[in-house]
């Protein structure tokens, strides 16, 4: 048995709080299960998609800048995901191999036309993807494998002055 003398015991609780708070939080997060919804979805999303498919993300590996006026350019960090059969992914490859700055001067093209109609930063980080998508599908889309790029993301995005 621990006796405190006079004046230790706030000392004593100092210590015994935050113990017990963090043995408290690190229980209910481990007790607390994985939301089901993100499975469902997942689930969801793979029963969608016909089977012998695969779903890629595939990242540029330099960002794109935009001129949005005088002084001011807006970065961009981008990711394509593309969905096809291996074979179809791999002839995909073969074709933008080395080819990366073709995909990065599409998607440039349209950022840069939404730039100079006048568009903000919200407005071209809301209408880009759409626009780049449809870009990149008429130039590597063929008749076989007409729509290779289900998405495009904007993974970073960062106006500069």
């Amino acid at each position: 048995m621990t006796v405190a003398l006079p004046g230790q015991t706030p000392a004593i609780l100092g210590f015994a709080f935050p113990a017990g708070l963090a043995l408290v939080l690190a229980v209910t997060l481990l007790a607390t299960p994985p939301r089901q919804e993100t499975r469902a979805e997942d689930e969801a999303a793979e029963a969608v998609r016909p089977p012998g498919t695969r779903h890629l993300y595939v990242t540029l590996d330099a960002p794109i800048f935009i001129n949005m006026g005088v002084g001011t350019r807006m970065r961009l960090d981008i990711a394509v995901s593309v969905e096809g059969t291996t074979a179809q992914l791999l002839a995909l490859n073969g074709m933008v191999d080395g080819a990366q700055a073709r995909v990065a001067a599409a998607i440039s093209a349209e950022a840069q036309e939404l730039a100079i109609n006048g568009a903000d930063s919200a407005v071209v980080h809301a209408k880009l993807p759409a626009r780049a998508r449809d870009a990149l599908n008429a130039m590597l889309g063929d008749e076989t494998f007409p729509a290779p790029v289900t998405e495009v993301l904007l993974i970073g995005v960062a106006v500069l002055d």
